[in-house]
């Protein structure tokens, strides 16, 4: 997923170089579509870790667990 919306703002990017010439597309469209593809990245990201930080989590609550998974003395 993370790569993918890395592409789509890599062809915004792009996109805004090619129509460098069409007077009819301001600037600050291009920039704010940059811009709304870079939030994008950044919510993704930060879903990324809190779905880590969860993983994390309940790895080490069951480390905390009193049952021992293997007889040790």
């Amino acid at each position: 997923a993370m790569g993918a919306e890395l592409e789509e703002l890599r062809e915004r990017v792009a996109s805004a170089e090619l129509l460098r010439d069409r007077a009819d597309i301001p600037l600050s469209v291009h920039i704010e579509n940059i811009q709304l593809g870079v939030e994008r990245l950044e919510a993704g990201r930060d879903h990324a870790k809190l779905v880590e930080n969860e993983y994390l989590r309940k790895t080490l609550d069951r480390g905390k667990s009193d049952e021992k998974l293997i007889d040790s003395r």
